[in-house]
């Protein structure tokens, strides 16, 4: 069930584009840049997990799919970028 849920979220997002609250600090935002799909890392205070689910590319930006799982909640968030510009 829970494997159905993030597929669904994935699919949602990637049909509606980026969306990102960009309150998942430094850390999550350096590992786009250079970590590959499936890389698991930790961010804030108190530490929480994310993982890089996949990448995709658009003849206008890359787009990455990161899991954020916290105390008691896991959400789905999609970072893209232009070439050379920043996350969002």
């Amino acid at each position: 069930m829970k494997a159905r849920f993030l597929l669904l979220a994935i699919a949602g997002l990637a049909v509606t584009g980026c969306v990102s609250s960009n309150n998942s600090g430094p850390e999550v935002l350096a590992a786009l840049d250079r970590q590959p799909d499936g890389y698991t890392g930790v961010y804030g205070s108190p530490p929480k997990r994310f993982t890089i689910r996949r990448s995709y590319v658009s003849q206008q930006k890359l787009c990455r799919v990161v899991v954020l799982t916290g105390d008691a909640s896991t959400h789905v968030e999609t970072f893209c970028k232009a070439k050379g510009g920043k996350w969002r």
